[in-house]
């Protein structure tokens, strides 16, 4: 039944905005799993940051890897965490840009993927592809056990279409992590910015 859910979900989010949310999670991830010079110098921004910037303390800091069996939950971990660590990852990306020691090459293609991933719809959208795809996870959580519970099942449907409806109540500009993002955004010499990165047009891009 899970496996049938996430299928389903694969086959409903193939618009544009969630393949370039999708390609980026991808990327950052490889960016640095097999490259502990990166994570060393990734954590030593987020450490910096945790002070200045308030992210979320605790928890990891490197990007959570999106693919796997449990589509659903991997996708919604990897949001969250590019959600708290954006200004990290930004930061970082930029420094790997000026560096010396890394190859022309590899900086043309960094270039490409900051230009995209510093547009505030990137983060908005993460927000709300996070929101869109929680009731199914409520769904698919109780049906990812080897013994499926009817009665739990059943109730988890009912959970699920309760979280749906409270979406659709809605436009998506309302939405939970929608609302929690905007809040975090500060405005610092008549510049918005989101974890000490500056953010154009913010306010244009969420209506």
């Amino acid at each position: 039944f899970s496996h049938r859910l996430e299928l389903a979900c694969k086959d409903s989010f193939v618009s544009a905005t969630f393949l370039a949310v999708q390609e980026m999670l991808l990327r950052l991830y490889y960016l640095y799993e097999k490259s502990p010079k990166k994570s060393r110098e990734l954590k030593s921004i987020v450490d910096e940051l945790k002070g200045v910037f308030e992210l979320q303390k605790g928890g990891g800091y490197l990007p959570i890897r999106c693919q796997g069996t449990r589509w659903i939950t991997h996708k919604r971990n990897a949001m969250q965490r590019v959600m708290e660590r954006y200004g990290a990852y930004i930061l970082h990306l930029t420094a790997l840009i000026n560096d010396s020691s890394v190859k022309a090459a590899d900086k043309a293609q960094l270039k490409g993927y900051l230009k995209i991933w510093k547009a505030p719809k990137m983060l908005i959208s993460c927000a709300m592809l996070f929101d869109a795809l929680k009731p199914l996870s409520i769904l698919s959580l109780v049906l990812q056990g080897n013994e499926v519970d009817i009665v739990m099942s059943i109730e988890s449907t009912l959970n699920s279409l309760k979280a749906l409806m409270l979406l659709l109540e809605k436009e998506p500009c309302q939405w939970p992590t929608v609302k929690l993002v905007k809040t975090r955004m500060k405005e610092i010499d008549g510049v918005m910015e989101y974890q000490g990165i500056p953010v154009e047009n913010f306010d244009e891009c969420v209506q």
